[in-house]
C-alpha cells in the first residue's frame, strides 16, 4: 500500500490532466502502474475511488478520482 501512496503523490503532482470521460478500470490501473489483479482486488476492498457499473464494466468518473487522490494526499 506504501507504493501505492507514492504513485498517488508523484501522479497528483504531475501535469497529468484527467479528461471528463469515464475511465474503466483498466485505463485507472495502466495510470496507476499497478497490475490488473491488484486493482480489481484494490477495488473489492474499497481502496480504489467509487466505481459504477456500466453493463460488465467497471467505470470511474473524473470526480470520483479527483476526491479519491484529495483523500489519498490528506491521509
Amino acid at each position: 500500500m506504501d507504493k501505492l501512496k507514492e504513485v498517488i503523490c508523484d501522479l497528483t503532482n504531475s501535469s497529468i490532466n484527467i479528461d471528463d470521460r469515464p475511465w474503466t478500470i483498466e485505463q485507472l490501473r495502466e495510470w496507476l502502474g499497478i497490475s490488473r489483479s491488484h486493482a480489481y482486488n484494490l477495488n473489492r476492498s474499497g481502496g480504489l475511488p467509487k466505481c459504477c457499473r456500466v453493463g460488465r464494466r467497471i467505470v470511474y468518473t473524473k470526480q470520483a478520482i479527483e476526491e479519491w487522490l484529495a483523500q489519498q494526499q490528506a491521509a
